[in-house]
């Protein structure tokens, strides 16, 4: 059976669509308070409604990813509506322009990092206190199977999820023994506005992509959501630090340090 995880609070960035809000979903239905965070006020709203509607205790607060300034402020404001925080979920991320690294610019290449690599070190330090006031918590670093192999037609946004991934280690390394657990979750080709910029809505292109799943097929985010919010609960055993491999139907495709 599920954990009940009635009184936890869980801060998710980018959680206004795709993969963060199915894990906000998740969240809300096993009872805990939930925080979505993301730029967009008009789709932040819809969202804080739509998980109210069904039950959850949910509030957006506006948030700029790669602003340690804007994180702080958000996570500030997240303790003093909930009370604390238990979990957190470092989902908002920038895939950047595809192309070679000849023809990468200096400004994308620093929206990249700044938003996927920047951004959750500075989520990760503003909300460790706050889990230690709680004895302790969990952090979830959402990377990608791209951090995990050359993938040579992105590399700014590959070599991102890898620097996530060793983050996440370092971060296990150093605050495991104080009870803050630390995962990396790598999903596979997911059904995201992400690969809808990326494919432009075109199908063969999106079968292209499913073929690079093990299974075949495009994930869910869903899929993605179920394998975040068992690691935050602790329902599923992986080392601390681990980086986990996520396919369709939320199966595990690998995991390990």
């Amino acid at each position: 059976m599920p954990e009940d995880l009635t009184g936890k609070v869980a801060f998710v960035s980018g959680g206004n669509s795709g993969v963060g809000r199915a894990a906000a979903e998740q969240l809300c239905r096993r009872g805990a308070r939930v925080v979505v965070t993301g730029r967009d006020r008009r789709r932040g709203a819809e969202t804080e409604q739509a998980l109210t509607r069904a039950g959850g205790d949910a509030r957006f607060i506006e948030m700029e990813a790669a602003s340690e300034e804007s994180i702080r402020s958000a996570v500030g404001a997240a303790v003093r509506q909930f009370g604390g925080l238990d979990f957190l979920v470092n989902n908002a991320a920038y895939e950047g322009p595809v192309g070679p690294i000849l023809d990468l610019s200096e400004q994308a290449c620093d929206e990249v990092l700044a938003t996927n690599v920047k951004g959750p070190m500075m989520a990760a330090r503003h909300a460790i206190p706050r889990m230690l006031e709680r004895g302790g918590g969990c952090i979830v670093n959402v990377a990608s199977f791209l951090g995990t192999i050359p993938f040579p037609d992105n590399p700014a946004y590959g070599a991102s999820k890898a620097a996530l991934i060793h983050f996440t280690r370092s971060l296990a390394a150093g605050y495991g023994a104080q009870g803050i657990r630390c995962y990396a979750v790598c999903p596979y080709i997911t059904d995201t506005p992400m690969i809808e910029r990326v494919t432009g809505g075109n199908a063969d292109v999106r079968r292209q992509l499913a073929s690079l799943n093990p299974s075949g097929r495009i994930a869910s985010p869903g899929d993605i959501a179920g394998a975040i919010v068992k690691l935050l609960s602790g329902e599923v055993l992986v080392d601390e630090g681990g980086a986990v491999l996520v396919d369709a139907g939320g199966a595990t495709a690998s995991a390990g340090r």
